[in-house]
């Protein structure tokens, strides 16, 4: 029983602490969005001609991931380059909010 009771208040306090941070970090996703990606996956996320990667089609998850994996470099195609360029000059906070802006849930 004890174990149980452990776990949940250690979820709920790691839940309310991601909230907190969140909340606390104020980033505009949107402005980020217009200012980092938008050039070249449109400023819907919808992608564009020339096979430019529609963002709105991904889970805000598997965006996550493969910015992450631009940011390593383990991650990326033919743009990787570029790709690698944008992500590494972003936060954790960041990629998180971008992700949440386009990606589907």
């Amino acid at each position: 029983m004890r174990k149980i009771f452990l776990v949940l208040t250690l979820g709920m306090l790691g839940w309310t602490a991601s909230a907190a941070l969140a909340e606390e970090s104020r980033i505009d996703a949107a402005a980020l969005f217009a200012e980092t990606c938008a050039r070249c996956h449109g400023a819907d996320g919808s992608g564009s001609p020339g096979g430019i990667t529609p963002l709105r089609e991904q889970t805000a998850a598997a965006i996550t991931q493969k910015l992450e994996g631009y940011k390593t470099g383990a991650y990326g195609g033919g743009r990787k380059e570029v790709m690698e360029r944008v992500a590494g000059g972003l936060s954790a906070e960041e990629i998180t909010a971008l992700a949440g802006q386009v990606g589907k849930n």
